[in-house]
């Protein structure tokens, strides 16, 4: 009975640890990938945001927003995301996913606030319009050192998650696999340290 006992402690010990280890590298490796994600979704619609700047119909003001709104529709059917155009005060007079005079004042979400205070506005959140949680960077449009108003570009996370979903299935299938494998070497090895010990 002791010797059974004493191969059981021992591969419970080892279990555990190594256990353990794969756990931290799955948790790791989920949540690295999604930082990878994120950023290279952050710097694509940062490098997106500058081409605008110098491509938005001019003048931005509420009496072109016909012009900025056909801009934007156009931009929408090249480019994968979101475009709002936003005078100084908040104002929406372009956006290529809805109506912009249907729109609310914008002068009070983070990014456009960042990017009024000459920044580069970066933010996550749920968007009410079309109902997913997106990224957001926004950036001055300037003309000799005037603001004329504010570009925004925006991307929806889901469309990451859902990617992510089917990458971390495989991860939690392999983690799986590695922890049976895992358990029948610990006992391999329990079995074979315990048996001098026993003797």
């Amino acid at each position: 009975m002791r010797g059974i006992r004493l191969v059981w402690q021992v591969f419970a010990l080892s279990f555990a640890l190594t256990m353990a280890g794969i756990l931290s590298v799955t948790w790791y490796a989920t949540i690295s990938l999604r930082d990878f994600h994120i950023e290279q979704i952050e710097s694509r619609l940062l490098i997106q945001a500058r081409l605008l700047l110098g491509a938005i119909p001019r003048p931005i003001t509420p009496s072109n927003s016909d012009t900025i709104q056909t801009f934007c529709k156009e931009w929408k059917e090249t480019a994968p995301g979101r475009l709002t155009v936003i005078l100084p005060d908040g104002v929406v007079v372009g956006d290529s996913d809805e109506d912009p005079k249907l729109m609310d004042n914008h002068s009070h979400r983070p990014e456009v606030i960042e990017a009024l205070a000459g920044q580069v506005g970066n933010e996550i959140r749920f968007s009410n319009t079309v109902k997913a949680d997106l990224m957001y960077v926004a950036m001055r449009v300037e003309e000799q050192g005037l603001l004329q108003g504010i570009v925004r570009t925006a991307y929806p996370l889901n469309e990451v998650d859902r990617t992510l979903n089917v990458m971390y299935k495989r991860i939690f299938l392999s983690a799986a696999l590695i922890s049976v494998l895992a358990g029948l070497v610990s006992w391999l090895l329990s079995t074979r340290i315990s048996r001098p010990i026993r003797n």
